[in-house]
């Protein structure tokens, strides 16, 4: 355990510059959905709370089923990774994921920016217990499946100059197995979401009644 720990902090430190610039990234994507969350109208604002009220109240007697709220959350994470995948190995398609790391952030400003703002301290435990747990998980793993993305993009290009010596076949072998290694990352973030939110989010319904 300690090995892979060593070895990740040895990765980051490596490619510092990448995760710099896609944090930033991140950073201004939660900053405009949480400011976004001002621009709704007081229409659009009361018919989101209207449904989110609806949908605390009758929490208690819905049947969640964590396994196929894992089974979603795991399928919309593998299309994101195979889009991310795909677009690492056409090389110039890694705007990609610049895009997709600043919706993520976008979705999170939003979605903590609106409980925040409509139901105070309340919003602020549910985000809290309901959304961060996983989206740890889910940030880290994007950030650094990003990285791995980039990474491997500029080091193709260099691999075309004359004076650069790693082969395309080493490089495509390291981004594989890179990939597959920070795609755990959003694997357990799908069970979390699966078998954990649910029971935390039914916990904090009853605090905001």
């Amino acid at each position: 355990m300690r090995y892979i720990i060593d070895v990740i902090i040895e990765y980051i430190k490596k490619n510092i510059g990448l995760y710099i610039i896609l944090l930033l990234i991140l950073v201004i994507g939660i900053l405009s959905g949480s400011l976004t969350v001002n621009l709704l109208s007081s229409l659009q604002k009361e018919e989101l709370t209207k449904y989110l009220s609806m949908f605390f109240v009758n929490i208690n007697n819905m049947d969640l089923d964590s396994t196929n709220i894992f089974y979603s959350s795991l399928s919309n994470n593998l299309k994101i990774l195979l889009i991310i995948f795909l677009s690492g190995l056409l090389i110039f398609g890694f705007p990609i994921v610049f895009i997709i790391i600043f919706l993520r952030g976008f979705m999170l400003g939003f979605t903590t920016g609106y409980f925040i703002s409509e139901f105070g301290t309340k919003g602020v435990l549910l985000s809290i217990f309901a959304i961060v747990p996983q989206n740890i998980l889910i940030i880290t793993g994007i950030l650094s499946i990003g990285v791995t993305t980039l990474y491997f993009d500029f080091s193709v290009l260099k691999s075309k100059r004359k004076y650069y010596r790693e082969s395309y076949g080493n490089l495509i072998v390291g981004y594989i197995f890179s990939f597959l290694f920070f795609s755990l990352f959003l694997l357990f973030a799908s069970l979390i979401e699966g078998y954990i939110s649910p029971f935390l989010i039914r916990i904090i319904a009853n605090y905001i009644l």
